[in-house]
């Protein structure tokens, strides 16, 4: 008697962990597609802040690896055009279009601001899913904003420059 009331009770606790495992494990499955660009906005902030051109390549899709004629340059020459280290910024904004098939998202981080007091805004577009090419799903492009302002002779705002990684007009 006491042998089957152990081997109950050795049951139940496989089972417990078999589920409890189970549910950690579909945690990110469960992330919405917001919440994933988010992520992944934060992971493009951050290789900024790290220096990390390498690991920066890595987000982007292998259709713009291969369409853009020179990423590795872009992704220097935008590094160059932040002025000075990023020491404060704003949480990523995301959204999202399309069906669970064909999935685009993208978010932004504003208010990036460096050490030599210039703003940023930085932002990608991408593919989530993509039912039709899977080499589209990642980052499509990057593009970088210097907030600094100058007025032109009509007292309208021009903003200081604009940076693209990974822009492929088709």
């Amino acid at each position: 008697m006491k042998y089957k009331r152990n081997h109950f009770l050795f049951i139940i606790l496989i089972t417990s962990m078999l589920l409890i495992n189970c549910s950690c494990n579909n945690k990110k499955e469960d992330k919405t597609p917001d919440q994933l660009a988010k992520e992944l906005q934060t992971k493009v902030v951050e290789c900024f802040i790290n220096d990390d051109k390498e690991e920066l390549k890595k987000l982007f899709s292998n259709y713009t690896i291969e369409k853009t004629n020179n990423i590795d340059q872009e992704i220097n020459e935008a590094f160059d055009f932040i002025n000075g280290n990023i020491i404060s910024y704003d949480e990523p904004i995301s959204r999202t279009i399309g069906n669970s098939d064909n999935k685009s998202y993208g978010a932004s981080t504003d208010n990036i601001i460096t050490d030599k007091g210039s703003s940023f805004k930085i932002g990608f577009t991408g593919w989530l899913t993509n039912a039709n090419n899977s080499n589209m799903i990642g980052i499509t492009y990057i593009q970088i904003c210097d907030l600094g302002v100058t007025y032109d002779a009509n007292n309208n705002v021009e903003y200081n420059g604009i940076k693209y990684i990974g822009y492929v007009d088709d």
